[in-house]
């Protein structure tokens, strides 16, 4: 008998609180004629109940090329307020894109995207610091 498929719950007063500033980074990476991708890192059941992890523990949940060099961009999103709150595996998952020549970052606001963004199309081997300011 397969096992039973039990989501793990986030604590209720987070849960639901990035969602917006997650639409709000697509859309942006949209109108900026970007093709972000929206990666789900949870489980869902299969046919038979058995639980699929969806993408690696600690994926980042925005991830994108930049033109016009190719440069992976990873963009963990938070809820406004918690961007401090990696997980350690989004803490690796980070610094594995950033020590392999990409961009990973952590927000809780479009407005950090934004500003990473336009100084990556100004200069495209510029890099962020983990939270999106330059030095």
């Amino acid at each position: 008998m397969p096992a039973t498929f039990r989501p793990g719950k986030r604590p209720s007063k987070y849960r639901g609180k990035e969602a917006p500033v997650q639409k709000q980074v697509i859309d942006y990476l949209k109108l900026r004629r970007l093709h972000p991708m929206r990666i789900n890192a949870g489980m869902l059941p299969d046919a038979t109940g058995r639980p699929v992890r969806m993408a690696p523990t600690g994926t980042s949940d925005v991830i994108l090329v930049m033109p016009p060099r190719g440069r992976f961009f990873a963009v963990e999103v938070k809820a406004p307020g918690l961007v401090k709150n990696l997980t350690d595996a989004q803490r690796t998952f980070l610094e594995s894109v950033r020590n392999s020549g990409g961009i990973g970052i952590v927000v809780d606001d479009v407005k950090t995207v934004e500003r990473v963004v336009d100084a990556l199309f100004a200069d495209p081997m510029v890099t962020p610091d983990l939270y999106g300011a330059f030095a």
